[in-house]
């Protein structure tokens, strides 16, 4: 990558030969000692860098936080990252590694789930010849586009099954089963006889000898036009502009709300794991945070969301919400 990146032309290099700056790498939570090892030997010795520093990016990222004013030097570090969520704890600026936590809910995770469903509905229709990742990228750009996370689950489902069910048509009522069979006996009576059926001459009800083979009066019919709908216009760069329209429909689809609740219902994907909001109790009761009104606000008064899941519009104030629940009456609560 480095050499890729030209990292160590003529410019950038310094006295020794090797790099005049020294480099920042970040790591997932617990990286093994020989996989730090293995790299700190490649930058000293391959690259000559003077210094590197190696830490995790959610913690660099809380450290930036604490240093803009925006979160406390104690506090949770909630990094929602593509390939696993980790929650760090701090307390007085410095990490608690060990007790740290991870879960398996992640980005990846919600946009592999969300093609699956889309492929149960629509079945390969989402995928192209020309892109073998036509259907992925559907997927990724519907969850940043629309998805959002609910503020009551229950509720807003109901609310979503309700108007889908009233915009349903009434189906006709079917007939019973005594007008399905009137209904055979006519249309045998009523089909021409070769001989073998049944005879012809057969009289209705008003005496009119009406054969058998002859039609029954047809019911006088009105025909109905309706106009065609007008065309609703396609907003540039959405995703019926760049994949065509008639792709998906989701202004009123459950998945809108139910992909990004699997961070609080991790059971809703199959991942026996625990969700987001029991994941920050935890890991604030493993590093004693306090609770109430004489905790000064404790570390549950600053709970930092970083990574790209972050950004669903309401995930702050749920998880703020549900929080407070679990706490003790009095304890400050913030989601910055």
């Amino acid at each position: 990558v480095f050499d890729r990146l030209h990292v160590n032309r003529p410019g950038t290099l310094g006295p020794s030969g090797g790099l005049g700056h020294g480099v920042v790498l970040t790591e997932c939570v617990l990286n093994p000692p020989a996989s730090r090892q293995h790299m700190a030997e490649l930058l000293f010795e391959t690259y000559g860098t003077p210094h590197v520093a190696m830490g995790a990016d959610v913690s660099f990222a809380y450290a930036w936080n604490v240093h803009k004013g925006i979160a406390s030097p104690s506090g949770v570090a909630v990094g929602m990252g593509h390939a696993s969520t980790v929650l760090v704890p701090f307390l007085g600026g410095v990490p608690q590694y060990r007790n740290c936590t991870r879960i398996g809910v992640c980005g990846l995770g919600l946009t592999t789930h969300l093609q699956r469903t889309l492929e149960l509905r629509h079945g390969k229709a989402l995928n192209r010849k020309d892109h073998p990742l036509s259907a992925f990228n559907v997927a990724e750009r519907i969850k940043h586009d629309i998805c959002r996370v609910a503020r009551d689950y229950a509720k807003e489902l109901g609310d979503i099954q309700a108007r889908a069910k009233k915009a349903t048509p009434t189906p006709a009522a079917m007939p019973t089963q005594t007008e399905a069979d009137t209904e055979r006996k006519r249309q045998r009576l009523n089909a021409n006889g070769d001989g073998n059926g049944i005879a012809c001459g057969i009289e209705d009800r008003n005496g009119s000898g009406r054969g058998a083979g002859t039609p029954p009066p047809s019911p006088t019919t009105t025909t109905t036009t309706t106009e065609p709908a007008a065309a609703v216009p396609v907003v540039p760069g959405s995703v019926e502009d760049v994949y065509g329209p008639g792709v998906y429909d989701m202004a009123a689809a459950v998945e809108r709300i139910q992909i990004p609740e699997i961070y609080f219902q991790p059971g809703m994907a199959g991942i026996d794991q625990m969700g987001l909001t029991e994941a920050v109790m935890q890991v604030g009761t493993a590093a004693g945070f306090e609770q109430g009104s004489s905790s000064l606000g404790g570390g549950y008064g600053s709970v930092l969301l970083t990574g790209g899941s972050s950004l669903y519009p309401g995930i702050r104030d749920r998880l703020a919400r549900e929080l407070r629940a679990e706490c003790v009456v009095g304890t400050k609560v913030a989601v910055p």
